[in-house]
């Protein structure tokens, strides 16, 4: 693995699966707000990286997909985001990282963003490959933590200088994985975290070595995929640990289902900037 090849696909067809999922009235599905609606105009390019990695020996080989947006500006500086799982986390942050980046001027700050799609991971995580209960036994084996060593693997290769971490959901605690393999992250913001002790032990090993970091934790409390007592319970460990960081449990006013509530905040975006 000397080298990270990155192979242009076509981006239409991404872009049409996020604004048919975005523009959904299904509560689990979409908002069914044009905020979120991606109008395609070349900044974005859909991306396969290589080579192929595995998950464990036995299963097949695949790529890591990625949407890059290039600022063109020489500051060195990435804001590289991890949704969840699914091709809905996928639509979801797309529409969502796009539209930030159209109505704040602040991302300029930023010379490369990166949104990773992960839809070749959720259909590895199955029986066949995992067995009986195939995602608690995902992480049991610990391929979480497999999954951030490849994306470590990848940033290095693309020799970014200064990272700043998004995760939401299950791409949280490949986020706090990564945090403690990859020097270059210097703030973490976590939307709504899928965790264990697994996740987020090495990054409070890697602090109390003296790696600095910046923590932001957020989750709706009306969130009914993962519920806030589990962020706070993670927000207890890390003050246990001396770990300085900043936990939000939002009041989000939206009364309708998972797509906002189970989300990357508003709050989480502003707060890049302060």
């Amino acid at each position: 693995m000397s080298q990270v090849e990155k192979i242009l696909t076509k981006i239409e067809s991404i872009v049409e699966n996020a604004n048919k999922t975005n523009s959904s009235n299904d509560k689990d599905t979409g908002t069914n707000d044009k905020r979120d609606e991606i109008i395609y105009d070349g900044e974005w390019v859909y991306k396969d990286v290589y080579p192929k990695f595995k998950l464990k020996d036995d299963t097949p080989e695949f790529s890591y997909h990625l949407l890059h947006y290039l600022n063109n500006i020489k500051k060195d500086n990435a804001l590289i985001v991890l949704p969840g799982f699914s091709n809905k986390s996928r639509d979801w942050t797309f529409g969502r990282i796009n539209r930030w980046i159209k109505q704040m001027g602040e991302f300029q700050v930023y010379s490369d963003i990166i949104i990773f799609d992960f839809n070749e991971i959720k259909k590895l995580i199955n029986e066949q490959n995992f067995g009986e209960g195939a995602m608690k036994n995902f992480y049991s084996e610990k391929i979480d933590h497999k999954i951030s060593m490849h994306l470590n693997h990848i940033l290095n290769k693309l020799d970014f200088k200064n990272v700043n971490l998004i995760g939401r959901s299950a791409g949280a605690g490949v986020a706090m994985v990564l945090s403690s393999l990859n020097k270059g992250v210097s703030r973490l913001s976590l939307a709504c975290p899928g965790w264990n002790e697994g996740t987020i032990n090495p990054l409070i090993e890697k602090i109390n070595n003296g790696k600095k970091i910046m923590i932001n934790i957020y989750h709706s409390k009306k969130d009914t995929r993962i519920k806030p007592e589990e962020t706070k319970e993670l927000s207890l460990l890390l003050e246990k640990n001396s770990i300085n960081h900043v936990y939000e449990e939002l009041d989000i006013n939206e009364i309708r289902g998972h797509a906002f509530h189970h989300r990357i905040y508003d709050k989480l975006i502003y707060d890049l900037f302060k």
